[in-house]
């Protein structure tokens, strides 16, 4: 980042961010989550909530169900996954209003599930997890899946029973 001319940058762990509270209008937390023990997700929320202006938006992301942990998990040093009800809780824990909670990739949970189950315990997939070069053809696949997926959570949530909207 400080090759492209980017200043201002810190390096922090997210449960002790060098800020003032009420800094940011909008924090993105996206794929860390998974990376921390309870206590410290438990703390990286408090502290995401303690930075944000009152009104301030938090984007979250976050690795889904124990049941889809794999070698990628285990590359990445995932500590743990969450089921959709247990994140809302612990957002709700940290000070946060709900405005909107779904999961994301639904579309490709089938392909998820063949590589877990089936590919992974039989040696017929790769060692270093899931984040390498792949064939543009199957790229352009994956991310027209992911565009119709996002077209449709823009109108219901996955599962639809669980949009909130609370502000």
């Amino acid at each position: 980042a400080q090759q492209r001319g980017l200043g201002r940058l810190v390096q922090a762990g997210l449960e002790r961010l060098p800020y003032r509270e009420a800094s940011f209008d909008c924090a993105t937390c996206l794929d860390v989550l998974a990376l921390l023990e309870a206590p410290q997700g438990k703390a990286a929320l408090e502290e995401l909530h303690r930075v944000l202006k009152p009104g301030g938006f938090l984007l979250l992301r976050t690795a889904a169900h124990e049941w889809l942990r794999g070698r990628h998990s285990k590359v990445s040093n995932e500590r743990r996954r969450y089921r959709l009800g247990e994140l809302v809780e612990a957002i709700r824990r940290a000070g946060f209003r709900l405005e909107r909670r779904t999961y994301a990739n639904s579309l490709l949970l089938p392909l998820a599930l063949v590589k877990r189950k089936i590919l992974e315990p039989l040696g017929l997939s790769s060692l270093e997890g899931d984040v390498r070069p792949t064939a543009p053809w199957l790229d352009r696949l994956f991310l027209t899946a992911l565009e119709v997926e996002n077209g449709l959570l823009r109108r219901v949530a996955c599962p639809p029973n669980l949009v909130d909207t609370i502000y």
